[in-house]
């Protein structure tokens, strides 16, 4: 029959073997989640996983999905193993995959054992550290100036820094702006390179502070005239 949750205990009507309510009041253990995904920080195109064990009653219907930012919507599953001797089942997210920018975000467990007993874990964040955005091809006229813009996502706030591909840091400064968001903090590096001169000619990256992730290379072209085109 209908369960009902009181003070921890299920309360819920037996059936028969034909599946007919009795009228028998049973009481059971409200089952629970004995260990809740932890936080994971990760690099682009590494590995990490998400764990989640659940009480699992001897004779339950038990499945484990997962929700991401949550939207109920749509269920993930993992790979689940149960361990019958201790009446428990734990589920594992993302085990076999590497990740990306795009496996960012926050996740919950659900342990659903009927329509009246669906329990759920804490909120997991996964932080993928990577470049959200690198730096993109310009053109800069002799003499002037040319820009580079580039956005790092983190679990901290990060220096960046610019370099050209011969490994030669930039000796413009880089403006750092930072914003905290759910799945981390984004990092904005925005470099200016003035006075060009063809020396400046090439390809530039950003790099974090401390570390050897680096963004995609952009080109800098430099023209010696500003080209007018008259339709």
């Amino acid at each position: 029959g209908e369960a009902v949750n009181t003070c921890g205990n299920v309360e819920t009507t037996a059936l028969n073997e034909a599946g007919e309510d009795t009228g028998i009041t049973v009481s059971a253990v409200m089952p629970e989640i004995i260990t809740h995904p932890e936080d994971l920080d990760a690099v682009s195109g590494g590995t990490g996983a998400l764990t989640c064990t659940v009480d699992e009653p001897e004779g339950s219907f038990l499945k484990i999905y997962w929700i991401k930012n949550g939207d109920t919507s749509k269920h993930t599953y993992g790979s689940t193993t149960s361990d019958t001797e201790n009446s428990r089942a734990t589920s594992v997210l993302m085990s076999k995959e590497k990740l990306t920018p795009a496996s960012a975000g926050t996740y919950k467990c659900i342990a659903y054992y009927s329509a009246d007993v669906v329990i759920e874990s804490n909120e997991a964040v996964v932080r993928i550290l990577a470049f959200s955005s690198d730096p993109v091809d310009t053109e800069g006229i002799l003499g002037g100036s040319a820009r580079f813009t580039c956005v790092f996502a983190g679990a901290e706030a990060l220096e960046l820094t610019v370099h050209s591909d011969d490994g030669d840091v930039s000796n413009a400064a880089v403006a750092m702006t930072y914003e905290a968001q759910a799945t981390g903090v984004y990092s904005t590096g925005v470099v200016t390179i003035s006075g060009l001169t063809a020396e400046n000619e090439g390809y530039y990256y950003c790099q974090t502070t401390g570390s050897n992730i680096a963004s995609e290379s952009a080109e800098l072209e430099i023209i010696s005239t500003v080209q007018i085109s008259y339709d």
